[in-house]
C-alpha cells in the first residue's frame, strides 16, 4: 500500500484509491454513500411523504438513520407531512361519509 489516500477492501484485500466508495474487485461497500438531498428529491420525498402517506415513512427513517444535519432534517419534515396526509385522508373521508350517509338519513320512504 504504497500509493498515498489508498485502503486496503476489508473482504478481499485489494487496494482501493480513498475517495472509492466500493472496492474495484470485490464490490465490497468501502464508505457509507452519501444520500442526495438536492431540491428535487427533496420535493420527491415529500411529494410522497403527503399524497402517498404511510410510503413516506420509508424515506423519512433513511434519512433520519444518517449523522448529517440536512437528511435528519428531511427526514424530520417528511415524518411530519406523513402525519399531515393521514390526518387530511381521515378528516375528508369522515366529512365525505357524514355528508352522503347524512343525506340518506333525511330519505322518507
Amino acid at each position: 500500500m504504497d500509493t498515498p489516500g489508498a485502503m486496503l477492501c476489508p473482504s478481499c484485500g485489494a487496494t482501493s484509491v480513498s475517495p472509492a466508495n466500493f472496492c474495484a474487485q470485490c464490490g465490497e461497500q468501502l464508505h457509507e454513500v452519501p444520500l442526495v438531498v438536492s431540491v428535487g428529491k427533496q420535493a420527491l420525498v415529500y411529494f410522497v411523504s403527503f399524497f402517498l402517506a404511510p410510503f413516506g415513512l420509508a424515506f423519512a427513517f433513511k434519512y433520519l438513520r444518517r449523522p448529517e444535519t440536512q437528511p435528519r432534517i428531511v427526514g424530520t419534515v417528511a415524518v411530519l407531512l406523513t402525519i399531515l396526509g393521514i390526518t387530511a385522508v381521515l378528516l375528508v373521508g369522515t366529512a365525505f361519509t357524514n355528508s352522503f350517509y347524512g343525506s340518506l338519513d333525511t330519505l322518507t320512504f
